[in-house]
C-alpha cells in the first residue's frame, strides 16, 4: 500500500466512524507516523473543526483547544483514555515498536467504547 493509498484509506475510515458516533474519535498510529497522520488530518477540510490539535502539531502558531473530537495518538498515549471510536493504523507496527508489544496493542484495541477499525 502506498502512502497516498494509506492516507485515502485512513481518511475514509475516520470519516466513516466519525459519522457513526457523536463523540470522540482516536486515530492510533505508530510513533514514526504521528506527524505524517497529523498532517493528513489537518488537511482534511471536513474534519477541520474537529481537529485543531492536528494543525497545532504541525504549525506552532495554532493553539490546540484540548477539546478536539478527533485526535492522533500513539499506542502508549492510549493508556487510560477511552474514545467512542478508534481507527488503528498499522497495528503490527504499533506492536513491533513497543517494548511491551502485544500488551500495548491490547490496550489500543480496548480504548473504543463503540466502534473499532484497523487499517493495515
Amino acid at each position: 500500500m502506498t502512502a497516498s493509498d494509506l492516507e485515502a484509506t485512513v481518511r475514509e475510515e475516520v470519516l466513516a466512524v466519525a459519522g457513526r458516533v457523536s463523540g470522540t474519535v482516536g486515530i492510533v498510529v505508530p510513533v514514526a507516523r504521528r506527524s505524517e497522520v497529523n498532517g493528513w488530518l489537518a488537511s482534511w477540510p471536513e474534519l477541520a473543526s474537529d481537529a485543531a490539535g492536528a494543525r497545532a502539531a504541525i504549525d506552532s502558531s495554532v493553539t490546540p483547544s484540548g477539546e478536539d473530537r478527533v485526535v492522533v495518538l500513539t499506542g502508549l498515549d492510549t493508556k487510560g483514555p477511552e474514545f467512542d471510536a478508534i481507527v488503528v493504523v498499522r497495528p503490527r507496527e504499533i506492536e513491533d515498536e513497543s517494548a511491551t508489544g502485544r500488551a500495548t496493542l491490547y490496550v489500543v484495541l480496548t480504548r473504543a467504547t463503540q466502534l473499532l477499525t484497523t487499517v493495515s
